[in-house]
């Protein structure tokens, strides 16, 4: 939904297309935006800055932009029939699967240089040099994010990381 903030109201959550699109997790997502709108409204009743909500787009491209950027890439690439070959293998490592469910997860460590830190890192800089063209139907503003944040995942993701505890479970 565009736009995400008005003048005396605001769109959190799955509402707000705050869905994870690597896997279509949204519970974290809607805790955070939920906050940090809570935040701004605290800071705008705080100083009488009406604007202060107005920051909201602005806290949501930086923390999410990129990330989400990189999952629709990863979703359409994946999606193509030429790697359901490369899929089927890829599935059958322990090691591969691991780290793609740390980057689908969105439980990468944004001080820790592991194997899935650095794809998500190099996946991130080829996004970043991806032209983003100007939404043009509701349609294409659906498939639209842009990334202007670091290749870092959300600061958010350290959360999660340490609320979830180990990815793979031991055998």
């Amino acid at each position: 939904m565009n736009p995400k903030v008005g003048p005396t109201w605001a769109v959190v959550g799955d509402a707000g297309g705050s869905v994870n699109p690597f896997n279509g997790e949204g519970i974290d997502y809607a805790y955070e935006t939920g906050r940090q709108v809570a935040e701004l409204l605290a800071e705008a009743i705080a100083t009488g800055d009406g604007m202060a909500l107005q920051q909201y787009p602005k806290w949501l491209e930086a923390e999410y932009g990129l990330y989400f950027k990189v999952a629709r890439l990863f979703a359409q690439i994946i999606g193509q029939p030429a790697l359901c070959e490369l899929t089927r293998v890829g599935m059958r490592s322990r090691s591969l699967m691991d780290w793609v469910l740390r980057i689908m997860a969105n439980l990468l460590q944004p001080d820790e240089i592991g194997p899935a830190e650095a794809a998500y890192a190099a996946a991130a800089a080829i996004v970043k040099r991806v032209p983003s063209r100007s939404p043009r139907s509701p349609r294409r503003r659906a498939q639209l994010v842009g990334g202007s944040g670091s290749i870092h995942p959300p600061a958010s993701a350290a959360r999660r990381s340490a609320s979830f505890g180990p990815m793979v479970p031991a055998v």
